[in-house]
């Protein structure tokens, strides 16, 4: 499969936190790939996600400003703003 990114992916699988500040939302969700531009994010259990929200893989020590760029399913990619 050719690859489209400009910037080397980083296959990841690690737990993460998902924050929706404007509903008060806090969820879990699965870090699949990373880079320094976006990520792929697997969530299970939420059925609707805004376009934007923030994502922590350090339990809320750092975030990331992130938007909802594609959807498969429970399978997201987000951008880094």
């Amino acid at each position: 499969m050719h690859e489209r990114r400009c910037v080397e992916r980083r296959w990841i699988y690690q737990s993460a936190l998902l924050s929706v500040p404007q509903l008060k939302f806090i969820g879990t969700c699965r870090l699949r790939d990373l880079t320094e531009k976006g990520a792929g994010i697997r969530i299970e259990k939420l059925p609707l996600l805004p376009i934007e929200f923030e994502l922590s893989i350090d339990g809320f020590l750092s975030r990331k400003q992130c938007q909802l760029i594609w959807r498969q399913g429970d399978f997201v990619g987000v951008r880094f703003r």
